[in-house]
């Protein structure tokens, strides 16, 4: 078993369909800013994309939480999940690369102190 750590985070878009939403599980930390516009001042976050290059491949794992229907969840029920596996969890991947998310009291120390990667490509 490997397991990647993954962070809860909400994540928004705007584009031609409008604006929408979802919170996630992501191994891309989230980060925050803000910047001085005048006389207010404005916070806003940051996402650090994926990058390959001839040498390096770098990945993210982003589990998007919804429903059957693969409709976001509501901001109550995706907050069930950060109440159950907590703000930093771990997706556990088998050998056929099956994910289940986990909370980090449920791995033993010393197995998550050698089975963490961050990648799927370490496999």
């Amino acid at each position: 078993m490997r397991y990647i750590k993954v962070h809860f985070k909400l994540i928004t878009w705007s584009n031609d369909n409008g604006n929408g939403s979802c919170y996630v599980y992501t191994s891309n930390p989230g980060f925050s800013a803000s910047a001085n516009a005048g006389s207010g001042n404005t916070s806003f976050s940051v996402s650090v994309s994926s990058a390959s290059s001839a040498n390096k491949t770098s990945e993210s794992v982003t589990m998007w939480l919804s429903d059957a229907d693969r409709n976001s969840l509501s901001p109550d029920e995706a907050k069930l999940y950060q109440q159950v596996y907590g703000q930093t969890a771990y997706l556990a991947v088998d050998a056929d690369n099956n994910m289940s998310l986990t909370k980090t009291s449920d791995i033993p120390a010393d197995e998550l102190s050698t089975n963490t990667v961050a990648s799927l490509q370490l496999a």
